[in-house]
């Protein structure tokens, strides 16, 4: 049985391919124990801000959605994607 070129770079690739081990390290508990923080941090955040605007602080509010949204959703997207990648 003959392998194309490109059946061979397939194998090749996966077997070079670079992952985290998820289970046998015990690299899945880690992702899983950042995420299920990354829920907290995002409930909390969202209901601090509620509070705040409740308070008629507007600006502290407005300040904090403007932090929420560049750094903890950014954040959470780039670990999902680092996660897809290396899993």
């Amino acid at each position: 049985m003959r392998l194309t070129k490109e059946e061979l770079k397939t194998i090749i690739r996966d077997e070079l391919k670079e992952a985290i081990p998820a289970g046998s390290g015990g690299f899945d508990r880690y992702f899983s124990n950042i995420e299920r923080h990354i829920a907290d941090l995002e409930r909390n955040l969202k209901r601090f801000i509620k509070e705040l605007s409740q308070e008629k602080l507007r600006k502290e509010s407005t300040d904090l959605m403007r932090l929420y949204k560049k750094h903890l959703i950014e954040f959470k997207v780039k670990f999902e994607n680092f996660k897809r990648r290396n899993t």
